[in-house]
């Protein structure tokens, strides 16, 4: 499984994730988020990324807790 973290997890990147990135790494999993709009973040997200994801306040955070790929 790949973890990725995402900063700002609008319709542009979650269709990228979502068409792209899984089409070459099926695996991957969204696991860290810093978005304002933690609501509407969520509601982007595939049902695989649903559970394990965490939202951070900051970019700083995200880096030191997150343990991404």
């Amino acid at each position: 499984m790949v973890r990725i973290g995402v900063v700002g997890y609008g319709s542009r990147i979650s269709g990228v994730v979502e068409h792209l990135l899984r089409a070459v790494e099926p695996d991957l999993r969204v696991v860290a988020i810093v978005d304002p709009d933690e609501a509407g973040a969520r509601s982007r997200l595939a049902a695989c990324d649903q559970r394990g994801a965490v939202f951070y306040r900051d970019f700083d955070t995200m880096m030191r807790q997150a343990r991404l790929d």
